[in-house]
């Protein structure tokens, strides 16, 4: 009887001591102290299915947070047969810098070849930002997601995110010197972008004009699209200016927000420091008023 009376005594004098020393001065409840922010964390080769090439890199920012971190998922070009996500490498350096709390996912798809013709390209997307989000709650992002890419990578961004993302994931979606009209009759005149896309879609255009179609972006666009970026040169080679005409005009039609920069001395890509300066301000400034 008395070992009970004694541990009860005990016990309650413990819970009055806890309660005493988690109050201040004035009698409130001090709350434990918050924790520490992130740190910025790389993380390399996360690998979202069997093939070699299904990889991406996430780049996370310190002090991120599930609410207000906002995510920008980047596709490299490389006419759909070619090219690997170091590409972007540099780019991330100098994006980081100017914008320090953006999460970047920097991502390899599956080439276009003998047994990866379109759609491959949109089911790996899907796929990643499946794996976002279920990668969100352990990396501490938002699901706010920005998709953009540089040539073939801005086609495919444009292309799933006007018609694959039935979930509407992407918020803001960013085109830097992308095809977005394969049917330009540009295309079909000159023979080696005409097999470059045949490589993509499996078919030059005569045996299947309708899988032309369907890769092209600006025949997807409804008022529900996600606002675009636009960012092109006059002298471009392989995307004629045909191409993002009538794609700012398709975005006007259907009411979907957008900005739109051609440079009239740039051609395939942002040679001029000044300009790849001025797209980096507008694709950092779109991302942050465009995404929420």
């Amino acid at each position: 009887m008395n070992l009970i009376n004694r541990t009860s005594v005990t016990g309650c004098i413990l819970a009055l001591s806890f309660f005493f020393t988690a109050c201040d001065k004035g009698g409130d409840i001090v709350p434990p102290p918050p924790d520490p922010p992130l740190p910025y964390q790389e993380i390399k080769d996360i690998s979202y299915g069997p093939n070699g090439y299904q990889k991406f890199d996430v780049y996370l920012p310190a002090g991120r947070t599930e609410n207000t971190t906002k995510v920008l998922v980047l596709a490299h070009g490389g006419g759909w047969n070619q090219g690997d996500k170091s590409e972007f490498n540099p780019f991330i350096v100098q994006l980081h810098d100017k914008y320090p709390e953006l999460a970047i996912v920097n991502i390899n798809y599956r080439l276009a070849g003998d047994y990866t013709r379109h759609p491959a390209q949109m089911e790996d997307f899907r796929t990643i930002f499946s794996k976002l989000d279920s990668f969100a709650p352990v990396w501490k992002t938002s699901k706010k997601y920005a998709l953009g890419g540089g040539s073939a990578g801005g086609h495919l961004s444009m292309l799933y995110a006007y018609k694959w993302d039935t979930e509407r994931r992407v918020k803001a979606v960013i085109s830097l010197f992308g095809p977005a009209n394969l049917q330009d009759q540009y295309y079909k005149d000159n023979l080696a972008l005409h097999l470059l896309i045949a490589n993509y879609t499996g078919y030059i255009h005569d045996l299947n004009p309708q899988s032309w179609f369907n890769a092209s972006p600006v025949n997807h666009i409804t008022p529900t699209s996600a606002p675009t970026l636009m960012l092109y040169g006059a002298q471009d080679p392989l995307v004629p200016n045909s191409n993002h005409i009538l794609l700012k005009q398709r975005l006007d039609a259907a009411g979907v927000a957008n900005e739109y920069t051609v440079y009239p001395d740039e051609g395939h890509g942002l040679a001029n420091p000044a300009n790849a300066t001025d797209a980096l301000n507008k694709l950092v400034n779109f991302i942050k008023v465009r995404v929420n």
